[in-house]
């Protein structure tokens, strides 16, 4: 499904989204070649336009455009809003995580190199071997349709809790309940 709106090229149910923020002094309109590019490239773009009426408004703006996305996100900065940024990712990792937590859950995230997104192990364990799957029904970064075509791959079990993409920060007495449920299940 695609739609249009101000701002944005090609929405996708199932392409990640760009999310682009402008840095100081800028606005959106500074994403407008870039926005262009993206669209004859095939990606789906949407440039944020910041208040600059304080933090907490501009954190707000970038997560409304963060939850508009019907897929995964890649969030773009420019200059002065790479903290920004990283506040708008508790809105894609840790949209259900009290404040407190997902704070300095965000400050840890680290970046990740393609090769250890892309690498797969030789051989397909996981269709051999017991591999359960616990899926976040409300994940913002990876969707469902996702979860469920890796799951569908598995040899074992699958659970499920409305949580978002960190559920080990929401529900940590649910998750090790599943876990040892898990571990139990190995040894039989």
């Amino acid at each position: 499904m695609t739609r249009e709106r101000a701002g944005v090229s090609r929405w996708s149910d199932s392409q990640p989204v760009v999310v682009l923020v402008h840095g100081a002094f800028h606005g959106a309109w500074c994403w407008e070649p870039l926005l262009g590019d993206l669209a004859l490239r095939g990606v789906a773009a949407t440039a944020v336009e910041l208040p600059y009426t304080s933090y907490e408004d501009d954190v707000a703006a970038v997560r409304r455009a963060v939850g508009e996305a019907s897929g995964p996100v890649v969030l773009v900065g420019h200059s002065l809003v790479g903290g920004l940024v990283c506040s708008a990712a508790a809105a894609t990792f840790f949209s259900d995580v009290a404040p407190d937590v997902a704070g300095p859950a965000v400050s840890r995230l680290r970046p990740v190199s393609a090769s250890s997104m892309t690498g797969v192990p030789p051989g397909e364990p996981w269709r051999t071997k017991p591999a359960s799957y616990l899926f976040c029904t409300r994940d913002r970064a990876l969707p469902l349709e996702a979860q469920r075509a890796f799951a569908g791959c598995l040899a074992g079990t699958t659970h499920g809790l409305d949580t978002s993409h960190s559920p080990f920060l929401t529900r940590p007495a649910e998750v090790a309940e599943i876990v040892a449920g898990w571990v139990q299940a190995s040894r039989s």
